[in-house]
């Protein structure tokens, strides 16, 4: 799993929120269409406050046989890109230290 941390952008926590709805409702067939280009079994978001700020967390888990780059020639691919230049602040990636799943 790999894992990235942003920071939420001033004012803009309500436009990413409603950029990852958007994602997941008008956008969802082609979305999932972009998953499968990049050989990832899933991708999410989860959003955190702290304090007077939100961070968000971007989740991924690629195949086995690793992930392949980004289609940048697909619009929703741009335009996610954009939004996440317009919404967040890259501050991090993260390690998995664990991950436990009961399937196999």
């Amino acid at each position: 799993m790999k894992y990235v941390l942003f920071k939420v952008k001033k004012d803009k926590l309500q436009a990413w929120k409603d950029w990852c709805k958007t994602l997941s409702t008008e956008f969802k067939k082609e979305s999932l269409e972009t998953l499968k280009e990049e050989n990832l079994l899933f991708e999410g978001c989860l959003v955190f406050p702290v304090g007077n700020d939100s961070y968000v967390i971007g989740y991924t888990l690629e195949n086995n046989d690793g992930v392949k780059p980004t289609n940048l020639d697909r619009d929703l691919n741009k335009k996610h890109l954009e939004k996440r230049k317009e919404c967040l602040e890259f501050i991090s990636r993260g390690e998995s230290e664990y991950f436990m799943n009961l399937k196999q």
